[in-house]
């Protein structure tokens, strides 16, 4: 650039003031529309480069099979009307890819879910959270702790052996434990019942031919009873937890294909952008076919 600074005269000054209205952009409706493709040629809305759908598992052909339907659709007649086709063809490009993306993030929720549910059957009792149940399955038994599978098959099956032991060898001291294992060294209101007609029984007298009394008799029949009730409880509960914490169900499944709110407002955000550029690639179609006489007026089509 020359510092040498030029005078300025009345004719400079006038030729200038005519160049510059030289420079003021578009004033046709055809020249606007040429010259309103470049706000889309740059960020989300630039071209689509072969390379970049390759590298993001997209098939140009499909791309290209996409852009001749719309070609054949609208038939372009020239350049301009061309270009606009292909405008259009990128932004339901987009819009596909949007559809894909939206179904990625709920693949991903509904995955997530999946192994925070296994990380919590598999964790459990681990860290912090097992040094209480020990302390708590010491004082008040497995029946205290927070359910889970491992807990209640362990309950159900010492319960159920311990059945099978009185009716078939009676109350002896050595099978007490199974009972001190489910409801701990202050049991709960059933399990005070179970183990005080355990421990009566268990030092009740024998008759003359070393069996075991009538009152022991009739404590081992309601004991049995109760016990056998105890049992169904638990098996009911632990079915019950399966279904609620456990099993992972196609219902269940379909509950987590909810977006997020932040996801749901970039999906609608973005979608009603594409919809908004497909919609005023159309309106410039029909404009510039209008200005060329193309388009009847009074019915809105366009002339074949």
């Amino acid at each position: 650039m020359s510092l040498i600074q030029k005078k300025t005269t009345p004719r400079l000054q006038a030729a200038n003031r005519a160049n510059s209205l030289k420079s003021t952009g578009p004033q046709t409706k055809l020249g606007k529309a040429h010259s309103s493709r470049n706000a889309i040629k740059y960020g989300v809305f630039a071209r689509l480069p072969v390379a970049s759908m390759k590298e993001l598992g997209e098939d140009p052909a499909a791309f290209e099979q996409l852009s001749e339907s719309l070609r054949q659709a609208l038939c372009p007649q020239d350049g301009f009307e061309q270009m606009l086709v292909e405008d259009m063809a990128e932004i339901r490009w987009r819009r596909q890819r949007l559809m894909r993306a939206e179904a990625g993030i709920l693949a991903s929720k509904r995955r997530e879910f999946e192994i925070e549910r296994e990380w919590k059957v598999a964790n459990y009792g681990k860290g912090l959270a097992g040094v209480g149940n020990d302390i708590l399955s010491h004082n008040m038994g497995l029946a205290a702790l927070r359910p889970s599978d491992e807990i209640l098959n362990q309950i159900t099956e010492c319960l159920e052996v311990i059945e099978h032991l009185v009716e078939t060898e009676g109350f002896r001291e050595e099978d007490s434990w199974m009972l001190k294992a489910v409801y701990g060294e202050k049991p709960s209101y059933m399990g005070r019942r179970l183990t005080g007609m355990f421990d009566r029984a268990r030092e009740g007298a024998k008759d003359e031919s070393g069996k075991d009394s009538g009152d022991v008799e009739t404590t081992r029949r309601i004991f049995l009873e109760t016990l056998g009730n105890e049992i169904t409880s638990f098996r009911k509960l632990a079915e019950l937890h399966h279904a609620k914490d456990v099993e992972v169900t196609e219902p269940l499944m379909d509950s987590q294909l909810i977006p997020s709110q932040e996801d749901l407002s970039k999906i609608m955000d973005y979608e009603a952008a594409l919809e908004k550029q497909f919609e005023r690639k159309l309106q410039q179609l029909v404009a510039w076919r209008r200005a060329k006489g193309e388009v009847d007026t009074n019915r809105g089509v366009v002339n074949k």
